[in-house]
């Protein structure tokens, strides 16, 4: 099998359990979508914090990995709005911890530390806000966290593909050689086209008569600004998935790694997937702060 059919197969797997994630959240339990989004954020802030490596002492990594494994615990006692507090709370009790250890290099361990609460936790919580999202008017739980999620999902997987795809295939111009040489303006290009189909795709299955079997679209009463959100959310959401790509490179290369970790094969980690993700439901959750 080469290279590019191993990546796209692979690819499909990792795009299937997005779908089935989501889905099996809307139509049987909403907690599958919030078990699933745990355990990714879980192993994300354990690869950022081997990724990290020596820049964070062992008592912080022991913090990390108390924080990490109990991220699930924390959503389900606190909700979003706890995550948040819980996470900074976590960082002040490191700073003590560090401070009171009277290790060399405490201002590097505390910022590597702090780094590593905002990238990945804080962004990622990003994802739970459109997992729990509620009415402004009744403050019930509603089902918009399903379109949201695929939005995420969807915009920045086709982005990454369409990029990938386009890069390989017509890439010539350097898009930032000193970050990432591989990247070009064509694979760019690409990207923002794949954003836009991922959105259109969604639209299609959410908002149209082809939707018969879901019932929880954008609650926006106009159909052309329900259009334009979407091709807002096709663009910006492929910008923000290619600026959290460009990050992550900027991260791996401070950190001498190609990849998060092996765990998706030519994929990298689960990190490398969602380097992207969380950047675009940051986007999106505004977006739902706006509308709900």
């Amino acid at each position: 099998m080469g290279p590019m059919i191993k990546r796209t197969v692979i690819g499909l797997v990792i795009a299937l359990t997005y779908a089935a994630a989501i889905l099996l959240g809307y139509f049987f339990d909403r907690s599958i979508t919030s078990y699933f989004l745990c355990l990714v954020v879980a192993i994300c802030v354990i690869e950022v914090r081997y990724a990290l490596g020596n820049r964070i002492s062992k008592k912080l990594g022991v913090i990390v990995w108390c924080f990490a494994c109990s991220y699930g615990i924390v959503y389900y006692a606190f909700g979003f709005t706890g995550t948040v507090l819980v996470t900074l709370a976590v960082f002040i009790l490191g700073s003590l911890v560090e401070l009171l250890s009277e290790e060399e290099n405490i201002a590097k361990g505390l910022m590597s530390f702090a780094f590593l609460m905002v990238y990945p936790a804080m962004i990622m919580s990003s994802l739970f806000y459109i997992n729990a999202a509620q009415d402004s008017v009744t403050g019930l739980p509603t089902q918009y966290n399903t379109v949201g999620l695929c939005l995420a999902f969807v915009v920045s997987s086709f982005t990454d593909m369409f990029a990938y795809f386009f890069g390989v295939l017509f890439g010539k111009t350097k898009l930032i050689p000193s970050i990432s040489p591989k990247k070009t303006v064509e694979g760019a290009t690409g990207g923002l086209v794949g954003g836009l189909i991922g959105a259109a795709i969604v639209y299609l299955v959410f908002e149209t008569p082809f939707a018969w079997f879901v019932d929880c679209g954008l609650p926006i009463a106009s159909v052309g600004l329900k259009i334009v959100t979407y091709v807002a959310i096709g663009v910006f959401g492929s910008i923000f998935t290619q600026t959290g790509d460009l990050v992550a490179s900027i991260v791996k290369r401070y950190c001498g790694i190609k990849d998060y970790s092996t765990l998706l094969g030519p994929h990298g980690g689960v990190m490398d997937r969602f380097d992207g993700v969380m950047f675009n439901a940051v986007f999106i959750a505004l977006i739902f702060a706006c509308i709900l």
